[in-house]
C-alpha cells in the first residue's frame, strides 16, 4: 500500500493476462521537492512473477547525482475493475520497513503502509492472484523516505516525526492523483499495520483536510489502523496480557508491571526518547520472564541481541532475511532499472528508525478523534496473539477516545464472522458504529494477513463495502 519501494505488478494473474501499469515513479517530496521524474512502463502478458515486472522505458537513472530531496518511490497497479472498485494504499511500520514488505505479506491486503518491501511470490505462491487482484487497486509506496529504495543524500534529511511524514506524502499523493485522474473518483482507502497505523492516521487526516481545501482531488472513503501504535497505553496491560495466557507468573508479573509503569512515566512528562529505550527495556524483561516469547506471535517461537539495536532486531531484521534482500537487490533492482549504483534495498532503514525515535512513543489518539469528527471511516483491528500491541491495549486507547458517539459504539454487542461460509468456526468478532468499527482477529499475530489471510481478506471487502 503506502510505503512502496516497490515492485510488482499485482495486475498479472496466473492465466498470464496483464494490465498495463502506469509505471514506476520517482518523487522527491514536500518542501524538500522538486518535479517527480516519470517513467511509463509496459510488461507482455508473462505467466512468471518476474517477467511480470514491468522495465521503466528508459533505463536511465531519473535521479540526479547530489540531488539534495530525498526521493520517495511508488508503484501502482489496477484491478479489473479499478472504476468501481477501491484503490488502496497501505502503511506498514514506517520506522523501517518498505511498502513492498506488504506486497509480500500479502499484497491484496496493502496493510503495510510504510514498512518493507515484501514481495509478490509470498502472495502467489500462498493465495494466487486472482481473487485478491480483483478486490482493489493497490498503490505502495516507500515513506518514510530511507525505507525500501527510497533514499536521502544527507543525514539531516531523514524524518523525524509524524508531521514530516505526512506532509511528505500529501505531495506525492497530490502528484499521483494529478497525473491518474481515472482514481480521483476510485475510492481510496489507506490500510495500515503496527506503526504504519499511525502514519495512516496522520496522512489520513492532512489527507482529509487537503481533499477539503481542494488541493487534492480524490475520493477519501477511511482509515483502517491494524495492530497499529497508536498509543503507549498499551504497555501498561503487557503484564496482566501475558499473565492471563499463562506466559508469566507472579514474579515476572510484577517485573514487567514495574518496567511498564517506567515507559508510561516517562511518556506522561514528554520525554519520549526516554520512554523508547526504557519500552525496549520492557521488552528485554518480558523475553527473560516469558522464555524468548515471540512479540509478533506469542504462540510461536523466534531468535532473540545498545537498547536501539535489540528494537531493531526484534521488530525490523526478521523483515529483511538474506532471502529477501537478495530478491530485492537481485531481480527486482534488475528488472526496475531506476534504482542508483549506490542504492540498496532496505540500507537506510536502521537511520529511519534511530531519527524517528523521539517520535515513536507520542500518542496520536487526538489525531483519531479528529478523523472520526470529521466523518471519516475509521476502522480498528487487531491479532488476538500480537504481544507488540496487544489487543487490551487496543481496547484501552479507544476508550479514551473523546468522541460523542463512543458510548453508543460501547454499547454494543459484537458479531461474529465466519471466513469460510461453510464453517462454523469463528475466526473474528466485529462491532460497528457510524465511522468506527473494530475487529477482533482470533488465532493471528502481528501480522494478521500472514495468520489469517482469508479473514483479513474478508475485512477488507467488509471495510471497502464489497460485501
Amino acid at each position: 500500500m503506502l510505503a512502496i519501494s516497490v515492485i510488482s505488478d499485482s495486475r498479472v494473474t496466473p492465466s498470464g493476462h496483464s494490465f498495463s501499469p502506469p509505471g514506476v515513479w520517482t518523487v522527491t517530496s514536500s518542501t524538500r521537492s522538486s518535479t517527480p521524474d516519470v517513467s511509463g512502463s509496459q510488461s507482455p502478458p508473462l505467466p512468471a512473477l518476474l517477467a511480470s515486472l514491468p522495465s521503466p522505458t528508459s533505463p536511465a537513472n531519473p535521479l540526479a547525482p547530489g540531488q539534495p530531496q530525498p526521493p520517495h518511490f511508488f508503484y501502482s497497479a489496477s484491478c479489473l475493475d479499478r472504476h468501481h472498485r477501491g484503490l488502496l494504499a497501505g502503511e506498514c511500520d514506517s520506522r523501517v520497513k518498505s511498502s513492498s514488505l506488504a506486497s509480500l505479506i500479502p499484497i491484496y491486503m496493502l496493510f503495510f503502509l510504510l514498512a518493507s518491501l515484501f514481495f509478490f511470490f509470498f502472495f502467489w505462491q500462498c493465495w494466487g492472484f486472482e481473487p485478491r487482484l480483483q478486490a482493489a487497486s493497490l498503490l505502495f509506496v516507500d515513506n518514510p523516505v530511507g525505507t525500501g529504495f527510497s533514499y536521502v543524500n544527507k543525514s539531516d534529511a531523514y524524518a523525524k516525526d509524524l508531521a514530516t511524514v505526512a506532509s511528505d506524502m500529501m505531495v506525492l499523493l497530490k502528484t499521483f492523483f494529478s497525473c491518474h485522474k481515472e482514481f480521483q473518483t476510485v475510492p481510496f482507502y489507506i490500510f495500515s499495520e503496527s506503526y504504519g497505523g499511525k502514519m495512516a492516521a496522520g496522512i489520513g487526516l492532512e489527507l482529509y483536510k487537503a481533499v477539503q481545501q481542494g488541493t487534492i482531488k480524490c475520493n477519501f472513503s477511511g482509515v483502517v489502523l491494524g495492530d497499529s501504535w497508536i498509543s503507549p497505553v498499551g504497555n501498561a496491560v503487557l503484564g496482566p496480557y501475558l499473565y492471563s495466557m499463562s506466559l508469566l507468573e507472579d514474579k515476572g508479573l510484577a517485573e514487567v508491571s514495574d518496567i511498564a509503569e517506567q515507559v508510561l512515566d516517562a511518556v506522561n512528562r514528554g520525554h519520549y526518547t526516554e520512554a523508547t529505550e526504557l519500552w525496549g527495556k520492557a521488552e528485554t524483561v518480558i523475553e527473560k520472564n516469558a522464555d524468548g516469547v515471540n512479540f509478533y506471535n506469542i504462540l510461536t517461537k523466534k531468535f532473540t541481541q545498545s537498547h536501539l539495536v535489540r528494537l531493531f532486531q526484534r521488530h525490523v531484521r526478521h523483515l529483511q532475511r538474506d532471502t529477501l534482500n537478495q530478491l530485492m537487490n537481485g531481480p527486482i533492482r534488475k528488472k526496475l532499472k531506476i534504482i542508483p549504483e549506490d542504492i540498496s534495498w532496505g540500507a537506510q532503514s536502521s537511520n529511519v528508525f534511530l531519527n524517528m525515535e523521539g517520535d515513536f512513543m507520542k500518542p496520536v489518539i487526538s489525531i483519531v478523534d479528529e478523523l472520526l469528527e470529521a466523518g471519516v471511516n475509521v476502522t480498528v483491528y487487531n491479532g488476538q496473539l500480537d504481544l507488540i500491541v496487544d489487543t487490551m491495549g487496543q481496547e484501552a486507547w479507544v476508550r479514551k477516545l473523546q468522541w460523542p458517539e463512543l458510548p453508543k459504539f460501547n454499547q454494543l454487542k459484537w458479531k461474529a464472522l465466519y471466513s469460510n461460509p461453510e464453517s462454523s468456526e469463528t475466526s473474528a468478532f466485529v462491532k460497528s458504529y457510524k465511522n468506527l468499527a473494530f475487529y477482533w482477529i482470533l488465532r493471528a499475530g502481528h501480522m494478521v494477513p500472514s495468520d489469517q489471510g482469508d479473514m483479513a481478506l474478508k475485512m477488507m471487502r467488509l471495510v471497502t463495502q464489497q460485501e
